[in-house]
């Protein structure tokens, strides 16, 4: 019908029809070719988003990859660490590998992403522009410089203008969610940023690469996040703590028990048969970040471990002016004799000194007896203490021998942790004193036995357990032991009464006589709360059966959010 009318139409008319027809036409054209440009150019925006994404997320994947397993076998192995950024120039030779040392300052923890040091290929973002790389000082890789573990707190901040003051502690969430590292893609030139490539100046200089508080060459710690602009065009990807710690304390968990555990077994294994043991412990109360501080306690069976290297920690005890220390083992005469009296009340913490007045009895020659000597040095068993290293020098007005060391089975461990020495044995190796016919007032010897102690005098570590040691590992672990495996004579478990327990466990898990649990990052408490670090308590650090002690019963159970013990059984 349409065609029919038009065809009556004026000229006119049909000719305004046709350019409406057209204008519509050419609207429509118009409309498909910008449609189709913005839906190339969007895919194309896209495209570059997710090349410069997957760079981002193959270095935050390559960088806790490093802080797990660097030097995983070697004595500089330090869990948690990350390496510093490169700060060299493109087209040195080092480029893309660590600028170390950068611990001074927080200008030297912001560069390029070292990729040849993490592994990597040559990552660019969609611009074209490596990447470029910030760290937290409290996770620089310097094994001996910094101590890294798990309580250590991310010091990296967005979009504040003033760095909060270090806190005293923290907790669960607020550790979780610290920043360790940042990458950054720069994208394209901003404002008047200079690139040039002969300018090696402009080439290392952050505020030629990144925007804001990302490029300030004061750097602070400080950082933006925003919306992409004509000023503003950095992509960033944080590295949390969270993220840093669910991969590396597995790995430090398997660590303490190809590493640590070895230590101390070799240490009771090398006790003098027979008076084997494992020394007490340090009673746990708010972990102290002072190694010399971990001294067992007599008679403490379960805390911390006692690793401290303090040389002073070992010392003599005082006897009362009416203990009886000195003996006559024998004579190197004929005649007879006493010792009229004894006092060793005169002991330091470093000599022990007895006065010791003896006479003849009887006899045709004069009395020279040989003597042996008791001294006791307190605390050797709430340290792992090197018995061999119990090295002693004397001296004695009024001896014609000196007394001699004590043999290693002559060092006897008590109950309370103190140990015996006997200084002589047999008659031809003890003190001789000097002749005497004196058989009213007798002669006086006075006898000094110096003790000096050194760090040497604590079982040397290996090397595989440096990093445990180094990075202060030992806040975070548990150490318990049974009754019977103290410092007397190991009870092997059973009887149960004297062992420990470990529920999850295959069996023998009722007969366990020593055992560690190391606690892992701060999580969250069996009622939702945090834990919280540093702590004198117990659920801040350990979770189920573990937060219980007393009880010698503990909890093996999978890895969880609110379960992250880790148990490795010391002994049978």
């Amino acid at each position: 019908m349409f065609g029919t009318a038009s065809r009556h139409l004026p000229a006119r008319q049909r000719g305004a029809a046709l350019l409406i027809l057209l204008a519509l036409v050419t609207v429509v054209i118009t409309y498909t070719i910008v449609a189709g440009l913005n839906r190339s150019a969007g895919d194309l925006t896209r495209a570059r988003d997710q090349k410069t994404y997957a760079a981002l997320a193959q270095a935050k994947e390559a960088l806790i990859g490093y802080a797990a397993t660097y030097h995983i076998n070697l004595d500089t192995y330090q869990p948690g660490a990350l390496p510093c950024p490169d700060r060299n120039e493109p087209g040195n030779s080092a480029e893309g590998t660590a600028s170390s040392p950068c611990t001074s300052s927080a200008s030297l923890r912001i560069g390029r992403l070292p990729w040849k040091t993490l592994g990597l290929p040559d990552l660019r973002d969609a611009s074209g522009e490596r990447l470029w790389y910030a760290l937290s000082a409290n996770f620089v890789n310097a094994p001996t410089s910094t101590v890294v573990n798990s309580d250590n707190f991310g010091d990296l901040f967005f979009n504040l203008s003033v760095k909060p003051p270090p806190s005293s502690s923290y907790t669960a969430t607020s550790l979780a969610n610290s920043i360790v590292a940042i990458v950054f893609a720069p994208g394209a030139v901003a404002n008047a940023q200079n690139r040039d490539p002969t300018n090696i100046t402009a080439l290392k200089s952050v505020s030629n690469y990144l925007e804001g508080k990302n490029g300030d060459v004061a750097n602070d710690d400080l950082f933006e996040t925003g919306p992409a602009s004509a000023s503003f065009n950095d992509t960033l990807l944080a590295v949390s703590h969270s993220d840093l710690f669910s991969v590396v304390e597995n790995m430090v968990a398997n660590k303490i028990e190809t590493d640590v555990k070895p230590f101390i077994t070799a240490y009771v294994a090398a006790l003098p048969s027979g008076a084997r043991y494992y020394p007490f412990a340090v009673p746990f109360t708010s972990p102290s970040t002072t190694i010399n501080d971990y001294k067992g306690t007599s008679t403490t069976t379960d805390g911390l471990l006692p690793v401290t290297l303090d040389p002073n920690f070992l010392t003599w005890k005082t006897p009362l002016a009416t203990d009886v220390m000195v003996q006559v083992t024998g004579t190197a005469t004929a005649a007879t004799g006493e010792i009229l009296s004894q006092d060793c009340s005169y002991t330091t913490s470093t000599v022990f000194t007895c006065y010791i007045t003896y006479r003849k009895i009887s006899g045709s020659v004069n009395y020279q007896p040989y003597i042996s000597v008791t001294a006791r040095l307190q605390n050797v068993g709430m340290a792992f203490v090197e018995y061999n290293q119990i090295i002693f020098s004397s001296t004695c007005s009024g001896c014609s021998r000196v007394i001699t060391q004590p043999s290693l089975n002559t060092k006897t461990i008590r109950a309370d942790g103190d140990m015996d020495l006997l200084f002589g044995g047999t008659s031809a190796t003890n003190g001789l004193l000097q002749s005497t016919s004196n058989t009213t007032t007798g002669r006086t010897a006075i006898l000094h036995i110096n003790w000096s102690g050194s760090p040497s005098q604590y079982t040397v570590r290996p090397t595989a357990a440096n990093w445990f040691f180094d990075n202060e590992w030992y806040r975070l672990t548990y150490y318990a032991v049974s009754s019977g495996y103290g410092p007397t004579q190991i009870s092997p478990c059973p009887p149960a009464t004297a062992c420990l327990t470990v529920n999850n466990m295959a069996p023998p898990n009722g007969n366990i006589g020593a055992l560690l649990v190391f606690a892992g990052r701060a999580g969250k408490k069996s009622n939702g709360t945090d834990q919280a670090r540093p702590s004198s308590l117990l659920p801040d650090y350990f979770e189920g059966e573990n937060l219980t002690p007393a009880d010698r019963i503990f909890e093996s159970n999978t890895r969880s959010n609110t379960f992250n013990d880790k148990i490795v059984v010391l002994a049978p």
